[in-house]
């Protein structure tokens, strides 16, 4: 029998196929042609096309759609048995449309088809069957054991109940799929017991009598061993000739696995929105194109708005945000990127009647689909205004201490300049009258104690200019910053004899005196710091005024050291000196920039704006 077969199907050349899609065409080939490469499939899908077909001068094999929509189907049965009486015909047709092939074998059909999900199940095998059996036995007969065949190997339960419940029949993969042994054991009981909520029934029922029409739905159904699985239940109403009610006749497929996954899902949800919810950081939800679609509490706390009053607001479009500057960094995350944007002070309709901005930090997050596109955006929130007005109030209390601290100093300063310096100087003045006026026979004669004392005078009232000139030389409010710094730099080089190299050329207009005060710290505690801990041989100053901009450079060629453990935070006496210029610095808007290695001298950089630039976070 595999022999007849085999060379029954190798003598198969043309095929006609007569659907209602071009879908099938390459579905037919894709089957028939692993057993016969040379099989020519010919395919009409409209009456110019059949008759193009039914002019051939061959056909070994047709394919008939049993519900052609654009002519009967029964009637193209007809026309190719007359254009070809040996060529055995098949039909293609869902559970649905039994009564057209039970017609059609009446007709005189070959085969049968089945249709499960638009696939053509078993073709080949009915081929074969067709090809070396059309002369063997009759058509109805052997159509009917074809149609057994393939109702029992489909992989979806198939069944036809009466409107009562009673079960007609069942194949093969239905029984397996509710637990049963045999099909004697399904038929003896009333489908209404296989549902879990037999209400589900009643109602698809109602809604297939009232529309005859094929819905598809969803229940539950318990197995033998009392278990429950999901089903995926499509139903049809089966008429006789007549047109009078039959039976219920339904495809059934088990979809437990994607219910569980499903709840799976919807259980991961719930605690990701759970926990959306309950976190103390802001979250928004973005579409790609920018508009809100979910927004928690912390959200709507932080903005003083709810999720409702947001549904029309677009952060592509919020104007605020463009004047902050926060765009660059929005659309870099809407691009796909995980994004930290920088602390930024924004108006909140709360903030609004406050008249001070709120401070906060965000960070945006893309999220995909499996695909890799881009599904949403979530924007983070996080509210620093605290920590943002805690630091402003440190910086502004750190300038005021600066300020009082040079304030203490000039008067300090002028303290020892005025009192303490003239008091020395008259007691100068005083002890070299007393020296003048001793006369040769006086007992005083000696008066080599005088001069130890006019001495220690003089040591101390140099000390006291050079402690004044320290503090705050008077010559800088005086003079300016070059003839201060040209006669500081002097002083530093002889006392401590290092060749320092000035270049003040460029610095020939007065600067704003906090600057002035600002550079001359500097460049104080730059130098100090080279005599006490660098043991430099030269030292170059130099300082350039640029439009509107200073730039100070200070080098050595001393020991050096490391800067990043220097300036760590955290030491117990970290580089306050550093730390302490940086600070004037930063708080005038400028940069301060240092590179040191041990054994490669120094280097410190300094930029200032002629104006000062910092904000202190107003609102």
């Amino acid at each position: 029998m595999l022999g007849i077969q085999a060379a029954s199907f190798h003598q198969l050349q043309v095929v006609l196929l007569l659907s209602n899609t071009a879908d099938d065409l390459p579905a037919v080939r894709d089957a028939l042609r692993p057993e016969n490469p040379r099989v020519e499939v010919r395919h009409a899908q409209d009456k110019a096309g059949l008759a193009r077909l039914l002019a051939g001068d061959r056909c070994d094999l047709a394919l008939i759609e049993a519900g052609l929509l654009w002519t009967d189907s029964l009637a193209v049965l007809r026309a190719i048995q007359n254009q070809w009486s040996t060529c055995p015909v098949l039909m293609i047709a869902t559970n649905a449309q039994e009564n057209i092939v039970h017609q059609a074998i009446q007709a005189g059909l070959t085969g049968y088809v089945p249709r499960v999900e638009q696939n053509l199940v078993g073709l080949p095998t009915v081929v074969r069957l067709a090809q070396a059996r059309i002369s063997q036995c009759g058509p109805a007969s052997e159509m009917y054991r074809q149609y057994r065949n393939l109702f029992d190997s489909v992989p979806v339960g198939l069944y036809r109940t009466t409107p009562e419940g009673r079960i007609l029949d069942v194949n093969l993969t239905f029984i397996q799929m509710l637990g049963y042994t045999n099909q004697a054991d399904l038929l003896a009981i009333n489908a209404v017991e296989l549902y879990v909520n037999p209400e589900d029934r009643t109602r698809w029922q109602t809604i297939v009598n009232n529309h005859q029409a094929a819905p598809t739905f969803e229940t539950q159904l318990y197995r033998r061993d009392g278990a429950t699985i999901w089903v995926e239940d499509t139903v049809a109403v089966i008429h006789d000739r007549k047109n009078d009610f039959t039976y219920y006749e339904g495809i059934l497929k088990n979809i437990t696995k994607r219910k569980q996954a499903e709840a799976a899902l919807q259980a991961s949800e719930e605690r990701f929105r759970t926990i959306i919810e309950q976190s103390p950081i802001s979250i928004q939800m973005m579409t790609p194109a920018g508009w809100t679609i979910q927004v928690n509490r912390a959200w709507e706390k932080l903005w003083g708005v709810t999720a409702a009053d947001v549904k029309n607001y677009n952060l592509l479009h919020d104007e605020q945000a463009i004047s902050l500057g926060m765009m660059p960094y929005v659309e870099r995350g809407f691009a796909g990127e995980t994004v930290l944007m920088p602390p930024v002070a924004y108006h909140t309709p709360e903030s609004l009647k406050t008249g001070r901005r709120r401070w906060f930090q965000a960070r945006i997050y893309p999220v995909r689909d499996r695909q890799g596109e881009i599904r949403n955006i979530i924007m983070m929130y996080e509210d620093i205004t605290e920590q943002q007005w805690a630091t402003e109030d440190l910086q502004r209390l750190s300038v005021e201490l600066m300020k009082a601290q040079e304030t203490e100093r000039k008067h300090v300063s002028r303290e020892l300049h005025d009192e303490l310096g003239q008091a020395l100087t008259a007691i100068r003045i005083n002890l070299d009258m007393l020296q003048s006026e001793q006369s040769p026979d006086s007992p005083l004669t000696d008066n080599s104690r005088l001069r130890e004392i006019g001495i220690l005078v003089d040591e101390t009232l140099e000390h006291v200019r050079e402690l004044s000139h320290n503090l705050c030389p008077t010559m800088l409010d005086e003079m300016g910053l070059a003839p201060t710094l040209r006669w500081y730099t002097s002083r530093y080089a002889e006392r401590l004899n290092i060749q320092v190299d000035v270049d003040l050329t460029t610095l020939t207009d007065r600067l704003p005196p906090e600057l002035e005060t600002i550079l001359y710290r500097v460049v104080q505690e730059a130098l100090t710091n080279i005599a006490r801990h660098a043991q430099a041989s030269q030292v170059r100053l130099h300082l350039v005024k640029q439009e509107a901009m200073v730039s100070l450079l200070i080098e050595d060629d001393g020991q050096g050291f490391e800067v990043a453990a220097k300036m760590a935070p955290g030491l117990s006496r970290p580089g306050l000196g550093l730390l302490g210029m940086r600070e004037r610095v930063t708080r005038w808007g400028g940069t301060f920039t240092i590179h040191s290695q041990p054994g490669q001298g120094t280097r410190l950089f300094v930029e200032l704006p002629l104006s000062q630039h910092f904000i202190t976070g107003a609102p």
